[in-house]
Order: C-alpha cells, then sequence, then structure tokens
C-alpha cells in the first residue's frame, strides 16, 4: 500500500460523513484501493445507510471480498443505483464467474457481449471485436458501447495480447496524424495498465492535442501513475491559470515532489480563484508541509464560495493531527460566521 492510501486508511471507517467524503474525494482517481477497504466501506455503507462514496473511485480493485459485499449492497432496490457503478470495476471472467446474482443489474446486450469475448481463443477473434466497437464509436458516440469498449480492451491486456509498447505507438501515430479518433482514446486509457515513467510525456502530448474525451482518458491514466515523472510535464501546463486539467493531475499526484510544486504555484499565483484551487488540492494531499500556505490563505478571508473550503480545511486539520489549536480555532471561526 503506498504511502498516501495508508495516511488516509483509518479513515475509511469513520462516522464523520464530512471526513468520509473529503477522503474520498481525495481519492478520486487514486489507483491501487485494495479489495479489503473496498469491502469493508461497501458493508458499512449497507449496515449503517452511509452514502457509498467508494462506488465513485476509479481505482478501486474488486476481488472476491468486495464482489460478495456489492452482491448483498444491490439487493436494496432503492440504493442499487448508487452500488451500479462498481460493476463497470469488475473484469469478465469475475463478471461471468457471478452472473447468477448480478444478472438482473446488468443488460442482456453486455452479458451477451462479455460472453462472446470471454469464448474466444485466438487474439485475432478478439481484435476483431475490439475494431467493431470502435467503428461503432467512431460513427456514433455511445456511453455503453464505450464502457464495452473498455472492458474488451481491459480484458486483451488481461490475456497478454496488448502491451505497452503497442498502445503508446498507436496512441503516437494518432496524435502524428491529429487524430482524436476512438482507438487514440482507448489507447490513452488502457496505459493505466502500464505505469512507466516513459509514458508520461506521450500521455501529456495527448493531454494538450486531444479532444475532451483523449484529454479526459489521458488525465485519468495520469493520475493513476503517481510517480515524479508528472510533475515536470505538467508543471509547465499549470502556469496557465485558464487550464484546470493540469492543475488536477498535479493535485491528485499525491507524491512530495507534487505537493512541492503546488506550493510553488501557490506562491507564484494571483488569481483568487486559482489559488483557492490550489490550497484545496494542498489540503487533499493531508501533509504538514503544506500548512503555511493553507494558513495562509486562510487568514486572508477571500473565498470564491466555489470550494466547500470549510469542510476541506476541517478534514485537513483532522488528518494532519493538528486538531488541537488549529481545529479549536477553525470551529470559532465557523461560529462567528453562521452567528
Amino acid at each position: 500500500m503506498d504511502p498516501f492510501l495508508k495516511r488516509v486508511e483509518p479513515y475509511f471507517s469513520t462516522n464523520d460523513e464530512t471526513v468520509l467524503k473529503i477522503i474520498m474525494r481525495a481519492l478520486s482517481d487514486h489507483p491501487g484501493i485494495p479489495d479489503r477497504l473496498t469491502a469493508e466501506s461497501l458493508k458499512r455503507s449497507r449496515l449503517e445507510g452511509q452514502y457509498p462514496y467508494i462506488s465513485s473511485l476509479n481505482g478501486v480493485i474488486l476481488e472476491e471480498g468486495a464482489i460478495e459485499e456489492l452482491i448483498k449492497c444491490l439487493q436494496d432496490l432503492h440504493r442499487k443505483h448508487l452500488y451500479q457503478p462498481l460493476l463497470e470495476k469488475m473484469d469478465v471472467m469475475s463478471l461471468i464467474q457471478h452472473k447468477e446474482a448480478l444478472r438482473f443489474f446488468i443488460t442482456e446486450e453486455a452479458w451477451s457481449h462479455y460472453e462472446r469475448i470471454a469464448n474466444c481463443s485466438a487474439k485475432d477473434e478478439l481484435y476483431s471485436i475490439y475494431s467493431e466497437l470502435i467503428q461503432m464509436l467512431d460513427k456514433r458516440f455511445d456511453q455503453k458501447t464505450f464502457q464495452l469498449a473498455k472492458t474488451t480492451v481491459d480484458y486483451i491486456v488481461k490475456k497478454g495480447w496488448l502491451d505497452g509498447e503497442e498502445a503508446v505507438g498507436e496512441l503516437e501515430e494518432s496524435l502524428k496524424a491529429a487524430s482524436d479518433g476512438f482507438r487514440a482514446i482507448l489507447n490513452a486509457y488502457i496505459l493505466r495498465h502500464f505505469p512507466e515513467d516513459r509514458y508520461v510525456y506521450p500521455l501529456v502530448k495527448a493531454l494538450k492535442a486531444g479532444g475532451a474525451l483523449l484529454s479526459e482518458a489521458a488525465a485519468e491514466t495520469l493520475c493513476a501513475y503517481q510517480t515524479n515523472a508528472i510533475v515536470d510535464e505538467i508543471y509547465p501546463l499549470c502556469k496557465s491559470e485558464d487550464e484546470m486539467l493540469p492543475l488536477s493531475i498535479l493535485i491528485k499526484t499525491k507524491t512530495e515532489e507534487a505537493l512541492e510544486a503546488l506550493r510553488q504555484l501557490y506562491s507564484e499565483t494571483k488569481d483568487l480563484e486559482y489559488r483557492e484551487a490550489i490550497v484545496e488540492g494542498m489540503c487533499l494531499h493531508f501533509s504538514e508541509d503544506c500548512l503555511h500556505e493553507i494558513e495562509d490563505f486562510i487568514e486572508r478571508g477571500q473565498f470564491t464560495g466555489l470550494t466547500d473550503m470549510d469542510d476541506v480545511t476541517y478534514v485537513y486539520y483532522k488528518v494532519v493531527g493538528l486538531d488541537s489549536l488549529s481545529l479549536l480555532l477553525w470551529e470559532d471561526h465557523e461560529e462567528q460566521e453562521s452567528s
């Protein structure tokens, strides 16, 4: 388990809804959230009625423990829609293995597709299905088809029939041809399975060159890498205060170098909205190293109202362990504001 995840793990079991919500926001694109934590979160949600924030996280791992809890959660017909996004995080073979329990929560069309790709015995056969989906998407975007394409290419990687070199090669060819079609988008997506520093530069190129879907896919993959190599490529892009996507990647990269870059960016930025976003991002690193910048911003007393800084700073003090004096001052400030 990486240091950041280890830092926030104790708060997965909190009864403080505000703390849980902010912790999950900090983990929105963080990779490698283990099956054990996913299962525990789902169980608490089921038994205590907590909102299942875990359902919105991109980096959850769903193995037997979490899948069993997910199946139980889906039985609550009034809340099943809150848990269904996790079905998209399951791999094909797990879905088929649990088909009897999950059959009513997934469309017949999707089941037919899962069984079709699971029965492919040859690489060419599976690639043919994948190419059909890409052609459909290039003609007309459809979210269900897009999800089927992602599930299919995940399965191709699991079979060992696509590697990082092939994916990045195809992505770079698409960028040379100024094409941001769905093959490029899915290659940017699939590179998350190959978190190597040498793929950071092509992904940043895709982030800058592509349309909305390609930029989003590249950004999510970069967030999954959690490497300092991202900081060197992304930081110059953060100098433009009109672009929030590079800043969001820097915020979600939970390394010491990324945090230091945020601190430097704070010292160089004058725009209030951008400074507020930077401070919120520093809070979501939950490190005492940026306490000076956070308290400097709070003491200035100027806020845009676009972010819930009260909740974010409250949780920051709790997690960092400064909830003796600093939290008392924060609560006193809140009482004064509400009176």
